[in-house]
């Protein structure tokens, strides 16, 4: 009589794999000269990106300070102040190196 799948033991994975080494490691291939150019590239993205940040802030604190606007509009200016200082915050804090 022939034998069943269900007559076979089962499979042990951690058998299969209990004597393996595996190393996996990625390594970019990029010149210096592409290294060099997408850091000035992240740079440049990062100020502008900076600079428009501060400057929604410093319209947003302005006009919130400053200037006779409804009230209505205040409690959204001063959203807009606590959610770009709380993002702020965040990003600061929560960097990993």
């Amino acid at each position: 009589m022939a034998p069943t799948p269900f007559d076979q033991k089962p499979l042990n994975l951690n058998d299969l794999v209990a004597n393996r080494h595996i190393d996996l490691s990625i390594v970019p291939q990029e010149s210096p000269e592409d290294a060099a150019h997408r850091r000035k590239k992240d740079m440049i993205v990062f100020i502008a990106a900076l600079g428009s940040i501060a400057l929604v802030l410093l319209v947003s604190l302005g006009a919130l300070f400053f200037a006779s606007i409804p009230s209505d509009d205040k409690k959204v200016l001063g959203g807009v102040v606590v959610s770009i200082t709380t993002g702020l915050i965040g990003f600061a804090l929560g960097k990993k190196h």
